[in-house]
């Protein structure tokens, strides 16, 4: 009974994930269909921030591309907000996954410690998780 179980749940996980990047590709291709000039435009000055990380860089390379000096000033100052406010989700991002991680990988090598050492037999170093929490954490806090 309990394979069974635990058969149907692979199978409904698998299902989920090919369901979420079926839906995820598809819900970016309706987005895509949807942008006008000035998101596209903003898109390619936040590569292009990413790349240059100078501001009157990409102004000029948007003028050169046929925007006027106005138009491509503002494009540039949405373009930036938008990449720093990215960067900080993603850096909270890494900081809350490297403290599951590292947390996680010290309470089970704590918890396997202490059942091991009650009732005899090995315990587990869950080593990969702590380092791989901690390396996430200096990404999240770098440059902070």
């Amino acid at each position: 009974m309990e394979d069974l179980l635990e058969k149907i749940i692979a199978v409904v996980l698998c299902l989920g994930g090919i369901y979420y990047f079926w839906y995820s590709s598809r819900k970016d291709k309706l987005r895509l269909e949807k942008t006008d000039n000035r998101s596209e435009m903003v898109d390619y000055a936040m590569r292009l921030l990413a790349d240059m990380n100078l501001e009157s860089d990409v102004i000029q390379e948007l003028v050169k591309n046929g925007y006027k000096q106005d138009n491509a000033e503002a494009i540039v100052a949405e373009a930036s907000y938008l990449l720093a406010k990215k960067t900080k989700r993603t850096k909270i991002q890494y900081i809350a996954f490297g403290l599951l991680f590292a947390i996680g990988g010290l309470v089970i090598t704590i918890w396997s410690y202490i059942k091991a050492t009650a009732h005899g037999g090995t315990y587990y170093i869950t080593w990969g998780a702590i380092v791989f929490g901690g390396y996430l954490l200096y990404k999240g806090l770098e440059d902070v």
